[in-house]
């Protein structure tokens, strides 16, 4: 289904990446040199399907000798990205799409 959805919908073929640049907004209060969960508010530009849209959103960050990992779950409508949904089939497709993201965050060396 999410394969029909990407082809069909989001037209992958034409548009094969979505991105999203932002910020952590309570960086500062992440202590980076001790293990610890932390719950903090992201803000940024979400592009996907030739739309750009500022959004907010929470994620966790885990630091745990010395690996930073980053997750969130947060959803977006189709119809705000100009994603067409044909009306014949529009009751059986998800009026919002949930967006899973986890990532390993690696210091930056030359």
């Amino acid at each position: 289904m999410q394969e029909h959805f990407n082809e069909n919908y989001v037209e992958s073929d034409i548009y094969p990446r979505a991105k999203f640049s932002g910020q952590i907004l309570q960086f500062n209060e992440i202590d980076l040199t001790a293990a610890g969960t932390y719950n903090v508010k992201v803000a940024g530009e979400l592009s996907m399907h030739g739309v750009t849209r500022q959004i907010e959103t929470t994620a966790e960050i885990m630091v745990d000798d010395g690996k930073i990992l980053a997750q969130s779950t947060f959803t977006v409508n189709p119809e705000d990205y100009n994603i067409k949904i044909p009306a014949a089939v529009r009751k059986n497709i998800a009026e919002s799409i949930e967006v899973n993201v986890r990532v390993e965050l690696v210091p930056f060396s030359n």
